[in-house]
């Protein structure tokens, strides 16, 4: 059965003074409408958007603009949507008790739909069944939760807790547990390097409100992400190989990772993207602080040391000396640079990403 009349919503939301009655024919009236809210109250009088009659305290109203997709993906997680023809009559519906759809509502049927055991509901199925539309219509919720100051952090909380946003393998998991990559990085030149960091799925950054909730993988934190995977020296050899070339690509990817991201939560737990070079460089077994402060400087020199790069002119971009003027001076340092770059290629920098980036001090 379906609620196609709409004549006594009509009545219901109607002011009889409209059809020319009384002040009395309208005390009468709102006599009228009391006993009928509150005989209301107690009997399903709402047609809701999954084809049932509910109450009206259990109904929530979505925005006029909802597609129906949208409302069929909310139905589909047991929000209990009002039926789209009762949505010219609002008020009416309000008055008997049912309330407007909020982010609120959406989270506690996502909370349930989450604990469900049937994983045919996850994955790449549902991403392509329901679950487009249930992001965009819940995204559309997410600035005026924000916009709350009373609870607004704790609804948002609860929000990125819930395993429906797409990693790149498209799985399902929390926001909480997804990174976002700083523009123009792409997941794919990240998969080529390191191919299970959990990053959310790339067509997800068009849910904005959303995508925005995602932390962002700045290079420090993907230096620690790293570090997490080389818990000692079998593991990183594992991890780097023993093919030189696909080393230097990988340096070269995180040069050019910490060039182009913009995102950093800390200025101080980056190395300098342009530091003061020395004459010399340590000699230690292991990193020193001028290591760390120069680690951008590394990568550039063998970058284009596996390019075949003419030193003069790498020298001129890292080295800062004055090739003109003390050209030998300059060729000891470029080479001093070079060769402690390449003792990090082999023990220096597994060093460096077993233990993360300092946070200070640098």
């Amino acid at each position: 059965m379906q609620y196609r009349d709409t004549s006594f919503s009509y009545v219901m939301c109607s002011d009889p003074l409209d059809f020319g009655g009384s002040l009395e024919a309208s005390t009468h009236f709102a006599d009228f409408w009391t006993a009928i809210v509150a005989a209301a109250e107690d009997v399903a009088v709402a047609w809701s958007a999954g084809e049932k009659w509910i109450k009206a305290e259990s109904c929530l109203i979505p925005a006029r603009e909802m597609s129906i997709n949208e409302e069929r993906s909310l139905t589909h997680i047991g929000v209990n949507l009002a039926h789209s023809t009762l949505r010219p009559f609002q008020n009416a519906l309000q008055v008997l008790g049912a309330r407007r759809l909020t982010l609120m509502a959406v989270i506690d049927a996502l909370e349930i739909w989450d604990r469900l055991d049937d994983e045919a509901s996850k994955g790449k199925d549902a991403i392509e069944s329901f679950l487009r539309p249930l992001w965009t219509a819940t995204d559309a919720l997410v600035p005026t939760a924000l916009a709350s100051l009373d609870g607004g952090r704790a609804v948002m909380a609860r929000l990125k807790a819930i395993r429906f946003a797409p990693a790149s393998n498209d799985n399902l998991v929390s926001l909480d547990d997804l990174y976002r990559l700083p523009s123009p990085i792409t997941n794919s030149q990240l998969e080529k390097h390191i191919p299970d960091l959990p990053v959310v799925s790339g067509h997800f950054s068009i849910i904005e409100n959303l995508y925005k909730c995602i932390d962002v993988l700045s290079f420090e934190r993907l230096l620690d992400e790293i570090g997490g995977r080389i818990n000692d020296e079998t593991a990183a050899k594992r991890f780097f190989g023993t093919d030189t070339k696909r080393i230097r690509m990988f340096y070269r990817f995180l040069s050019d990772y910490l060039g182009r991201s913009s995102s950093f939560p800390d200025e101080n737990a980056m190395p300098p993207l342009n530091p003061d070079v020395a004459d010399l460089v340590p000699s230690d077994p292991a990193l020193t602080a001028y290591d760390e402060q120069h680690a951008v400087t590394y990568l550039r020199i063998l970058d284009a040391d596996a390019e075949g790069a003419d030193w003069r002119e790498v020298a001129r971009i890292v080295v800062y000396v004055d090739l003109d003027r003390e050209p030998n001076r300059t060729r000891e340092a470029f080479e001093n640079h070079l060769v402690r770059a390449k003792w990090t290629t082999k023990e220096g920098y597994r060093r460096l990403l077993q233990r993360g980036w300092r946070t200070s001090g640098i």
